[in-house]
């Protein structure tokens, strides 16, 4: 899905098993009766270390870690990181 991003490639496949407690919903989409939630899920790489991927209702990936953590703890210090982004602003480049 991501040629370009190197974790992707990381990603453990659909059918391959992920870690159970490491699934994190957030709210489900508003306006949206039934639709199931975005879910974080965190894996180990193919090197061993922890990642992140978020995915949306639709299950697509939507992010992805920029790198691996030594330590699950700080792959979830991540995760937090990202939900605690919502008043981070957004930038264009100029050209």
């Amino acid at each position: 899905m991501y040629p370009d991003n190197p974790t992707a490639a990381d990603a453990p496949s659909e059918t391959n098993e992920l870690c159970a407690s490491a699934v994190f919903s957030c709210a489900p989409i508003p306006g949206q009766k039934g639709s199931p939630p975005m879910t974080y899920f965190i894996y180990k790489d193919k090197v061993g270390e922890w990642r992140w991927r978020l995915k949306a209702a639709n299950n697509e990936i939507i992010a992805v870690s920029g790198e691996g953590y030594g330590n699950k703890a700080d792959c979830l210090h991540g995760i937090d990181l990202v939900k605690s982004s919502t008043n981070a602003p957004v930038q264009e480049p100029t050209t």
